[in-house]
């Protein structure tokens, strides 16, 4: 793949957008260097048919539009999921770059769900049943749980690492981090940061909804690295 980020000198919004694109490459694994195309004058815009800066081209196309501006000098700005901003977002390029929408519904809900503790897109992300694992679950009992542990750490974040996408799913490598600040039943609140991390499958329907969710992590990592310990595992879980 051909990846070009075109801009003019003075741009504010070119080097955010430079950030962006290089995590969204390592993000799907993709083995690319973008190619540097700065537009000074209006000729070039015309020549290279520069509709604002910053413009991303994937070989040769321009997958966030703008087909209708017309090319010159301007600033460029991007439709996002909080309006109008002038970069678009991490989780847009990785859907551009795997040419797959439901990757930025996936990389939304890590960062909004997990990371922000946004349950409300949960209702968007889920079908109105669906499978985690093996339990049967709605996105408002999903969102409880979710509530629920971000209690125990209220800075907790899903740092989306790899992703990969098939035509049935999309797969994610996630690393949860956070702080231990608020009390399990069986263990008060130790202060202690933890990080681990997990492998998540996600199998859409054909409204572009998780109807099966496989979440694989290794919890019991997590809790020695609170100071869990076997035999007090033991004793907790005896009736």
């Amino acid at each position: 793949m051909h990846v070009q980020l075109l801009y003019f000198d003075g741009c504010p919004n070119w080097q955010e957008t430079d950030q962006r694109l290089r995590e969204a490459i390592r993000v799907a694994g993709l083995d690319v260097t973008p190619e540097y195309v700065t537009v000074p004058t209006l000729e070039d815009a015309e020549r290279l048919h520069f509709r604002g800066s910053p413009t991303v081209l994937l070989d040769g196309a321009d997958p966030f539009g703008g087909k209708t501006a017309a090319f010159g000098l301007s600033c460029r700005v991007f439709q996002t999921p909080d309006g109008l901003r002038g970069a678009p977002t991490v989780a847009q390029l990785i859907a551009a770059l795997l040419d797959d929408p439901r990757v930025e519904s996936v990389a939304r809900y890590w960062a909004d769900a997990w990371s922000a503790g946004r349950v409300e897109v949960l209702g968007q992300f889920y079908a109105g049943s669906f499978r985690e694992n093996d339990a049967e679950l709605t996105p408002e009992e999903f969102g409880g749980h979710l509530l629920r542990w971000r209690e125990k750490f209220p800075d907790f974040r899903a740092e989306l690492v790899r992703v990969w996408s098939t035509p049935e799913t999309v797969i994610t490598r996630v690393v949860y981090s956070g702080t231990h600040l608020g009390d399990f039943t069986f263990l008060p609140a130790t202060g202690r940061s933890v990080r681990s991390s997990g492998l998540d499958v996600f199998e859409f329907d054909q409204q572009g909804q998780v109807v099966q969710h496989w979440h694989e992590t290794d919890h019991w990592d997590l809790f020695e690295q609170l100071g869990v310990t076997a035999s007090a595992a033991r004793e907790t879980d005896s009736p």
